[in-house]
């Protein structure tokens, strides 16, 4: 037997819901406006980066040795979402079978 919804209930997660949307987006409005992220070499920074990746000397944003490692812009995102999409296509794929994919 399936539980009986209470609209009681329901109305109270909303609420809930819609109370901690408000609060989490007033939170991030507060640090952005709060504790702004404006570094005027951000470019720089990244293209020191960038030289330091095709050089093999690591994910440094040192222009001499030693190049030690910096962790103010670790690329997170970018392996959470390759390893999100790969998990994804592992579940969606195997049901259809493999795709080939040809250039035309």
């Amino acid at each position: 037997m399936g539980r009986k919804s209470n609209p009681c209930v329901m109305k109270r997660h909303l609420a809930i819901g819609v109370a901690l949307t408000i609060a989490a987006a007033g939170f991030r409005l507060f640090l952005a406006w709060r504790l702004p992220n404006d570094d005027d070499d951000d470019g720089r920074f990244y293209a020191q980066i960038a030289r330091n990746l095709l050089d093999h000397r690591g994910y440094s944003g040192e222009e001499e040795e030693p190049y030690v490692p910096t962790y103010a812009r670790v690329p997170d995102i970018h392996c959470f979402l390759q390893e999100s999409i790969r998990s994804l296509a592992a579940i969606i794929i195997p049901p259809f079978g493999s795709f080939r994919f040809r250039s035309t």
